[in-house]
């Protein structure tokens, strides 16, 4: 299992604006964020990064329940903890839960 990347403060803007169909995005420092793949935030829209190529972010839109969506020049793209990282954890959990028959459930 692959899971998703974290690391901590990490924020950089957005270098042009942003249609909802877009499927690479610029940003001003990619250089801020972890080796991929990582789940990324820019308004209220969560977007998975694939593939990093300089200040270019190779991206799957409208992630973790979010809708994609436009955005302006200039706008924040953090990079959080969001649900897919608890999800990951859940899974991995279960997994070894699954494997090795523990007494009770820790679930």
């Amino acid at each position: 299992m692959t899971f998703h990347k974290v690391k901590d403060r990490v924020e950089t803007l957005l270098d042009g604006a942003l249609n909802d169909t877009a499927e690479e995005l610029d940003v001003v420092d990619a250089s801020v964020f972890p080796a991929t793949p990582f789940y990324i935030t820019i308004d209220d829209e969560r977007l998975e990064v694939t593939d990093v190529t300089n200040d270019t972010l190779t991206v799957e839109r409208g992630q973790l329940g979010s809708v994609a969506d436009g955005h302006l020049d200039g706008a924040k793209v953090y990079l959080n903890i969001v649900s897919g990282h608890i999800k990951e954890i859940q899974d991995i959990i279960n997994d070894i839960n699954n494997a090795i028959a523990l007494p009770g459930d820790i679930k």
